[in-house]
C-alpha cells in the first residue's frame, strides 16, 4: 500500500484493516519483510489521517514486531516506542493491546541487555494481562521474568516464575506451545543438579517434534546425561541430534566427548567445525548478537581443545556480552565463566608476550 495521498484515500476508503494484517502476514511467512512492512506503514498512516489511534497502535506494534523477527531486529525499538507513545498519548483503554505491546518490548529490552527496562515492562504486562483476563499474555510476562532470573543464574527464582508460568489457567480455545518453557524449566533444573526432574521436562520437548526442534531437545538430553558423567548416553543423545540437524552446540559437545574418550584427532575435526558454525551463528550479521545464547561451555571446550585458535573468537564473545549483561549480574559469579576469562585473560597475555 502506498502511503502517499493518505488524507484523500482516507476519506474516500473504509479502510480493510482484515484484509491488509493478513496480506503482511502471508509476506511475513515468506521472509518478504520489507513488502509486509510497507503494507503496514501505509495502513499506518491512513489510520492515523482518520484519528483511528488504536488501530494506529495497532499497526505500529505490528511493524515492531516484523522488525523484530528480520534480520534488523534493533530497528524495531523506535517502532515500539511510537506504539507506546500512541497509546499512553491517546489514553487509550484496549488493554489486551497494551499487554502485547508491554511484552514485545520487554522481549526486546531483555535480548540487548535492558534488564532492568524488561523487568519493568514484563511486570506491568503481569498485572494489565491480569486484568483484562487474557491468561496466555500474563503467561508470557511470567516467562519473561523467569528468562531474566535465568540470565542472572538465580535458578531458584527462575523456576518458580517457569512454574508460575505453566500454573496459568487457559481457556480451551487456547493452546500454547510449551516446547521452549519445558526447554528452560528444564535447564534451570539441570544447573541446580536436579537431573531427573530436568530429564522429564527434557522428554516433553521431544514429544511430537522433528527437525531442528528435537534435535535441540535431544542436544539438551545429552547435556543432562554429559553432566551427570553418563557419557555413553550423551554421546548417544548427541549423535541423533547431529544426525538431525548440524549446529555448533552439538559438534562442539560431540568434540567434547571425544576428547574424554582419547579420540584426540576426531575431537578437533568437530571442534574445528563447530567454532566455524558458533562464530557464525553469534558474529554473522550485526542483528545476530544474542545476549540469551550462552556460549560459556563452548568457548571452554574450544580453548581447552583449539587453545590460541579460539581465543580471538571466544575474547570478542565475552566482549560483546559485557556490553549486554551488567558486570554486578550473577551471571559473571559461575564456576564455569571464572574459567572462561581466566583462560581467555591467561591466553592473551602468553600472545603478548
Amino acid at each position: 500500500m502506498n502511503p502517499s495521498n493518505v488524507n484523500l484515500m482516507a476519506r474516500q476508503t473504509i479502510i480493510p484493516y482484515a484484509e491488509i494484517q493478513a496480506k503482511a502476514k502471508e509476506y511475513v511467512q515468506c521472509q518478504k519483510y520489507d513488502l509486509a512492512l510497507t503494507e503496514l506503514q501505509g495502513a499506518t498512516a491512513l489510520a492515523r489521517a482518520i484519528g483511528d489511534q488504536e488501530q494506529e497502535c495497532l499497526f505500529l506494534l505490528e511493524i515492531a514486531n516484523i522488525y523484530y523477527i528480520s534480520p534488523k531486529c534493533y530497528a524495531s525499538r523506535p517502532w515500539y516506542e511510537q506504539a507506546l507513545n500512541v497509546y499512553q498519548g491517546q489514553k487509550l483503554q484496549n488493554t489486551v493491546l497494551l499487554s502485547r505491546l508491554l511484552i514485545n518490548f520487554g522481549h526486546l529490552e531483555l535480548s540487548v541487555g535492558n534488564f532492568g527496562k524488561a523487568q519493568e515492562n514484563y511486570d506491568k504486562a503481569i498485572q494489565t494481562s491480569r486484568f483484562a483476563g487474557v491468561p496466555h499474555l500474563q503467561r508470557y510476562a511470567l516467562e519473561g521474568v523467569a528468562g531474566i532470573r535465568s540470565v542472572a543464574e538465580d535458578w531458584q527464582a527462575a523456576i518458580g516464575f517457569y512454574h508460575k508460568a505453566l500454573a496459568v489457567e487457559l481457556p480451551p480455545e487456547i493452546q500454547l506451545d510449551n516446547f521452549s518453557l519445558c526447554g528452560n524449566l528444564g535447564y534451570a533444573y539441570m544447573y541446580t543438579g536436579q537431573y531427573e526432574l530436568a530429564s522429564s521436562f527434557f522428554i516433553r520437548m521431544q514429544e511430537s517434534q522433528e527437525g531442528d526442534r528435537l534435535a535441540q531437545a535431544l542436544y539438551r538430553t545429552g547435556m543432562n546425561y554429559e553432566l551427570q558423567g553418563q557419557t555413553s548416553q550423551a554421546f548417544t543423545c548427541y549423535e541423533e541430534s547431529f544426525n538431525t540437524s548440524q549446529t555448533a552446540e552439538v559438534l562442539i559437545a560431540q568434540a567434547r566427548i571425544f576428547e574424554s574418550a582419547g579420540n584426540f584427532l576426531k575431537s578437533k575435526q568437530f571442534a574445528i567445525r563447530g567454532q566455524q558454525l558458533l562464530e557464525d551463528k553469534v558474529f554473522g550479521s550485526e542483528n545476530s548478537f544474542n545476549p540469551l545464547w550462552d556460549h560459556t561451555t563452548e568457548w571452554n571446550t574450544l580453548l581447552r581443545i583449539r587453545k590460541d585458535l579460539a581465543v580471538s573468537a571466544a575474547s570478542q564473545w565475552i566482549s560483546k556480552m559485557n556490553e549486554s549483561v551488567p558486570l554486578d549480574f550473577g551471571y559473571w559469579n559461575s564456576v564455569q565463566r571464572r574459567q572462561l576469562l581466566h583462560l581467555v585473560q591467561q591466553s592473551e597475555k602468553a600472545q603478548v608476550a
